[in-house]
């Protein structure tokens, strides 16, 4: 039988690692299939999860994905000739967490999740700038102008108060969240826009992802709107939502039973929104107006449907779900308009 070593295992994300292993030793019939085996069990064989890295003797890298993060795995290699199936010893590696942190232009440091094979930004963005430096004007409360429609790029600092951004982030506008982009329902999007360089703004697709991984089958192919699932509380952040304790399952029950709370990492918070009304004369109407915080968190998609509405999805304070719905883009009469929280997906 042949000789074969599991050398190293390098480059390890939450759902990808490479290992480099060599083949000391053919054998004496040649090297039939060589790659490596890996589980969650000390010694993994080919009736488990293995690779299938060629015929050649000496030393190769193989690439084993599908990882969960957080966990413990073995991995070993193989070669195979005539004579049998050869295995080196195993080695052992824990899968990472979080993907490091990532910062913006204004020097914001963001921490992140591994959620399957996302990593997500676990906090709402802040930044005032775009990564090449370019200033996104800061809105306000206002019955004429600052509309967050069509191509107008704003920012709002909840209640227009500088002591609210540390906590919930910045509202943006979706123009600005695109930053000029065209819209994206790819997974991935594809659509850098607001985010920081090497990161990008979800899609539908990915936020569907993000769900469908969180809690499995809820809404494989993305088309059902509404309240969907009852994972709200495995995204929510354990605070700030008010209080609810009729639902074991949503955000506001935290002041009853925190236990199964974030067991995503999501670490949602309800960073509320802001919202202005186009009257049916043509102008804003007087009724615009910041809401909802510690009551829902809302937060963008860079998905444009055929009839020109923005996907977002979002979480209420007494509901189990996650709710996906759209709202319009360009401007229109008898129409409400959106700035909400962002976050990021690393590429």
């Amino acid at each position: 039988a042949p000789t074969v070593t599991t050398d190293t295992i390098f480059d390890i994300t939450g759902r990808v690692a490479k290992v480099k292993a060599t083949i000391v030793n053919p054998g004496s019939t040649g090297i039939i299939a060589s790659g490596v085996c890996w589980s969650t069990t000390a010694f993994p064989s080919l009736g488990n999860n293995h690779t299938a890295d060629g015929t050649s003797v000496g030393t190769f890298i193989s690439t084993i994905s599908g990882l969960t993060s957080g966990t413990v795995f073995y991995a070993r290699a193989y070669a195979t000739n005539s004579v049998g199936t050869s295995y080196g010893q195993p080695i052992s590696f824990t899968t990472p967490t979080h993907c490091g942190t990532v910062t913006d232009y204004d020097g914001n440091t963001y921490q992140t999740i591994y959620i399957g094979a996302q990593c997500w930004m676990k906090e709402n963005l802040k930044t005032t700038h775009y990564s090449n430096g370019a200033t996104i004007t800061q809105g306000q409360l206002s019955t004429s102008s600052y509309i967050p429609c069509g191509g107008q790029k704003y920012y709002y600092r909840y209640n227009d108060a500088d002591s609210n951004i540390a906590t919930y982030g910045l509202l943006y506008s979706w123009a600005a969240v695109m930053n000029g982009a065209g819209s994206s329902s790819n997974n991935p999007s594809g659509i850098q826009g607001i985010c920081p360089s090497g990161w990008h703004v979800p899609s539908s697709a990915e936020w569907c992802e993000l769900e469908n991984y969180v809690e499995p089958g809820i809404d494989v192919n993305c088309n059902s709107t509404g309240y969907r699932g009852s994972m709200a509380k495995k995204l929510a952040k354990p605070e700030l939502w008010t209080t609810y304790n009729q639902n074991s399952f949503a955000p506001g029950y935290w002041h009853t039973d925190t236990i199964g709370f974030n067991t995503s990492g999501f670490s949602a918070i309800p960073g509320g929104r802001y919202k202005i009304y186009y009257n049916s004369n043509g102008s804003p109407y007087n009724s615009a107006s910041y809401g909802n915080i510690n009551w829902e968190g809302y937060w963008w998609s860079c998905t444009l449907d055929n009839n020109d509405y923005v996907y977002y999805r979002y979480l209420s304070y007494s509901n189990s779900g996650v709710y996906m719905t759209y709202t319009k883009n360009f401007l229109t009469s008898r129409t409400d308009y959106y700035a909400f929280s962002v976050r990021c997906i690393k590429n």
